[in-house]
């Protein structure tokens, strides 16, 4: 019942509510990241009281774009990206599987979908799905985060999309192809519904 009627509308505070939820995990991580691989550099906090749905957007963007390059800075990119994907992707597990509590999604694909559509709500993300074969193609037109990020912060802010996928549903798995940072018009991720051996 939640997830049928937050898909239809979501009020402004609880999407605030629920974005100060994934600024905080996923800034938790990095800057976990940052502290043990660099251990001279100072993280910035994010200030979350008093602020706006779309500048919190905004300021959560810019700080996952510091402490992304302060980690590529410090051990190099491809590890960087590597070490944050896998700690994202993990917070994204987490965060999915929350939300799948908190909103009853069951374990169809348009349970997921509509869990997801809710989620990205939240970051100011909207995005269409194309069935095909053993699963889906997602599309991405809109994204209020992509002009904050450089490509290797929105490979390693997809893994925890690619988490949280995960998360609302444990039978499926999604992976991105292209990115808008990365030059693409829009961000494609393919969504496999995995083997039930």
């Amino acid at each position: 019942m939640m997830l049928r009627l937050l898909s239809l509308y979501a009020p402004k505070r609880i999407l605030l509510r629920e974005l100060r939820k994934v600024s905080e995990a996923t800034l938790g991580a990095l800057d976990s990241l940052v502290k043990e691989n660099c251990p001279n550099t100072a993280v910035e906090d994010l200030e979350t009281s008093g602020i706006g749905l779309e500048s919190l957007r905004e300021q959560m963007a810019i700080l996952h774009e510091q402490r992304v390059s302060e980690l590529c800075h410090c051990i190099g990119e491809d590890e960087g990206v590597a070490l944050g994907r896998r700690a994202l992707y993990q917070v994204g597990i987490g965060l999915g599987e929350k939300a799948r509590k908190r909103l009853g999604v069951g374990d169809s694909l348009k349970d997921t979908l509509l869990a997801a559509r809710i989620m990205y709500k939240v970051l100011g993300i909207e995005f269409t799905f194309r069935p095909e074969g053993d699963g889906g193609t997602l599309f991405v037109k809109r994204c209020a985060l992509s002009d904050h990020y450089s490509g290797r912060t929105c490979r390693v802010l997809s893994a925890a999309d690619e988490g949280v996928l995960r998360g609302l549903n444990p039978l499926l798995t999604m992976r991105f192809m292209e990115t808008i940072p990365d030059g693409a018009e829009g961000c494609k991720a393919k969504i496999i519904i995995d083997d039930l051996r």
